[in-house]
């Protein structure tokens, strides 16, 4: 379903932009722009000062769960029900690493504040920790009783915690 919708509105600027079923949303940390992931498994990138839709990041098989960028505004990275994870050069709207350890959909994703590591959760009942300048898998949590639905990451990777999809249980790992 396409459609124009507005995106922004207040007393001093309205616009629109083309949606295609968002499934999440980001603004930038420099409230430069909004992304957002579609059921047409890509992300739409939307300039927030020069009221333009940019190149959309394609590169997932399937729906968007969840896109985050790093505290500089340099990665934006992207978790999917294909059960990757994408890598991208927000600069250059460019795909620079995927992630591949999930066996079935990504949730969630959180990046440390250091943007040196990044935790995701899944369906497959683990929590992974990816090393982000090495591309690599750092650590699995398995054996989890439910699918994982939220996750979180300190600076330093010094605690990983999640929750289960039916929100009944957290874990930590310190």
């Amino acid at each position: 379903m396409k459609g124009n919708r507005t995106i922004l509105e207040n007393a001093s600027q309205s616009f629109k932009a083309e949606l295609q079923l968002a499934s999440c949303t980001l603004i930038s940390n420099d409230c430069s722009y909004l992304l957002w992931g579609t059921l047409m498994n890509e992300i739409r990138v939307y300039n927030l000062k020069k009221h333009i839709e940019e190149n959309a990041l394609v590169g997932h098989t399937k729906t968007i769960e969840k896109v985050i960028i790093s505290q500089d505004n340099q990665i934006v990275i992207s978790c999917a029900d294909d059960g990757s994870i994408k890598i991208w050069d927000f600069n250059r709207k460019k795909l620079i690493g995927n992630l591949l350890g999930h066996l079935v959909w990504v949730r969630d994703i959180s990046i440390c504040k250091e943007n040196k590591f990044l935790a995701s959760g899944s369906n497959d009942r683990t929590v992974r920790v990816w090393d982000l300048e090495k591309m690599t898998e750092k650590m699995c949590f398995a054996g989890l009783k439910r699918p994982v639905s939220s996750v979180g990451i300190s600076a330093k990777r010094k605690i990983i915690a999640s929750i289960d999809w039916r929100f009944t249980e957290v874990q930590v790992w310190i």
